[in-house]
């Protein structure tokens, strides 16, 4: 009976993303344009928090709110452009956001109208997420690389696709050592912390750096190997050959993490907090930020286990987190799986 429910949803929010696509690929041809003429900051809006909106996405918002308020006029709505509509019980919440990654696309947008290049560990990323959460659990998720036309699905109960072929994860690593990274942002080119904000956030992200680069990388910096400024769509590469092993993310909202988890379970990925525990998202408290590892199920384990350690010693300080012998790094040992 689960399955059949969920198939329904799934279909629906595949609706969803039907008609905020082609408003949001208009925007996109728009904001290239207003690149070119050197107005692109008349095509932006900031918002209270000092995050930047498009008027394309206010309008793909708020085309998959009246589709849900027609089709499910019961259910909650948390989008990331017009807000929190609760209802009644609580059970059921479609949750979205037009761009996931909206700063990420407007550089995109400026680099093609400036032809600037991107690094390849720097290429900026950006994605529409669609998620329906039942009793505080993410069961449908769709992701869409608008830049690249490819949309994940997933449902619980089903297996994972991408534009419709099932999708697992590819061969995955035995250890770290050699694994790729990626997250968004987890300082910024000041070096000021981002998404790894305290003490022990920040040793354990240079801690599985140089776990990963058999180097000894400073805390407050990214190792070259890091990829970065990638958002929804860096979860959604490791689910591609030559994609990445590992994805840590802090600061998520609601709508940032929900459609990631049905998606990558699908795939046989490992989706955690911080702490190797599964994500809740308690529809009560839409505001709630998610702390999120995502990785094949071996390096994950590792990446925990760091995470642990570098919790343990919060007294540290921080220029003390790395400490080198010979080339080997002494900080956080190798955990047995």
């Amino acid at each position: 009976m689960a399955e059949i429910i969920y198939t329904k949803y799934l279909n629906f929010a595949h609706q969803l993303l039907g008609v905020s696509l082609p408003i949001l690929e208009k925007n996109l041809e728009d904001l290239t344009e207003a690149a070119r003429s050197q107005k692109l900051d008349d095509a932006v809006m900031w918002k209270a928090d000092r995050e930047v909106v498009t008027e394309g996405e206010k309008k793909a918002e708020q085309a998959m709110r009246e589709l849900v308020e027609k089709q499910f006029p019961t259910h909650t709505i948390i989008g990331e452009e017009t807000g929190v509509t609760l209802s009644d019980d609580l059970e059921f919440a479609w949750v979205f956001d037009p761009i996931d990654g909206t700063s990420a696309m407007l550089e995109k947008v400026n680099n093609i109208a400036q032809k600037i290049a991107s690094t390849n560990n720097q290429k900026p990323c950006f994605g529409i997420t669609i998620a329906l959460v039942h009793n505080d659990t993410p069961v449908v998720g769709i992701v869409h690389d608008l830049d690249n036309d490819i949309t994940w699905a997933g449902a619980k109960g089903h297996p994972t696709t991408r534009n419709e072929e099932t999708v697992i994860a590819p061969q995955e690593v035995a250890t770290l050592e050699g694994a790729r990274l990626a997250s968004t942002v987890p300082f910024d080119q000041a070096g000021t912390p981002v998404m790894f904000r305290t003490q022990a956030q920040q040793r354990a992200f240079a801690a599985v750096q140089s776990a990963i680069t058999g180097e000894a990388i400073a805390v407050g910096t990214i190792a070259p190997t890091t990829i970065t400024n990638r958002n929804c769509i860096g979860f959604m590469h490791l689910l591609e050959e030559d994609g990445v092993d590992i994805t840590w993310e802090g600061d998520l909202m609601f709508h940032d993490a929900a459609a990631l988890v049905p998606i990558l379970e699908g795939a046989d990925i490992r989706i955690s907090d911080e702490n190797g525990q599964t994500l809740n998202f308690p529809v009560s408290n839409a505001e709630k930020e998610f702390r999120v590892v995502a990785a094949v199920p071996t390096v994950h384990k590792e990446v925990i286990n760091y995470i642990a350690a570098a919790n343990s010693d919060e007294h540290k300080p921080l220029s003390a987190s790395i400490q080198t012998t010979e080339g080997r790094i002494d900080y956080a040992p190798k955990f047995s799986s």
